[in-house]
């Protein structure tokens, strides 16, 4: 692949993400275009922007890294073993209009895990499925001491839960234990199987 060349794409996502950081200036703003596709992990540091074409642009796991002001990702599909989105990196990450599902209850429960930065995820599909283990664990899990802001809103949000007798289940858990952190749950439509 080739950066600022649509005629020579990369074959995943992480080595554009990595050509792009060999690139670009520092402070600077880019952004990986998606097209149909299945293509891989990323590990994704602020000021880097990914755009799909929809259901088709399929990536993932995510997991962010490092420091800045921001980055958005907008209509993808984002698939990981649990959690298919682990937002660590200290800055702004926006999932707009994308399907966020796991592929396998692995790893920290959980389909979206941050323990740093702030997090909006709006107009977005969450799909978790699980078989718990005597865990207490929430789709969404909210941790860390930094201070932090969460909005989820306008999501659809489906569960499968088949756990057993004394397993805790929360669509979010809100553990985080900054008093200036915010966590905002509004508009979304759950649904809990």
């Amino acid at each position: 692949g080739e950066v600022e060349n649509p005629a020579r794409p990369f074959a995943t996502i992480q080595a554009a993400i990595n050509a792009i950081g060999a690139a670009k200036a520092p402070g600077t703003i880019w952004t990986v275009l998606l097209g149909d596709g299945v293509f891989g992990p990323a590990i994704l540091p602020a000021e880097l922007n990914i755009n799909g074409i929809g259901s088709g642009s399929i990536f993932g796991p995510l997991n962010t890294v490092g420091g800045g002001t921001a980055s958005q990702i907008t209509d993808t599909s984002i698939v990981g073993a649990s959690p298919a989105i682990n937002h660590d990196g200290d800055y702004r990450l926006e999932v707009l209009t994308s399907n966020i599902s796991q592929t396998t209850d692995s790893g920290t429960p959980g389909l979206v895990y941050q323990t740093a930065g702030d997090l909006f995820i709006d107009t977005c599909q969450l799909i978790y499925s699980t078989a718990t283990d005597n865990n207490t664990f929430g789709i969404i899990t909210f941790e860390g001491t930094d201070p932090s802001t969460t909005v989820i809103s306008n999501n659809n949000i489906v569960g499968t839960i088949n756990g057993v007798t004394g397993d805790v289940f929360e669509v979010a858990e809100v553990s985080n234990s900054n008093t200036g952190s915010t966590f905002t749950f509004t508009n979304n439509n759950v649904q809990v199987n």
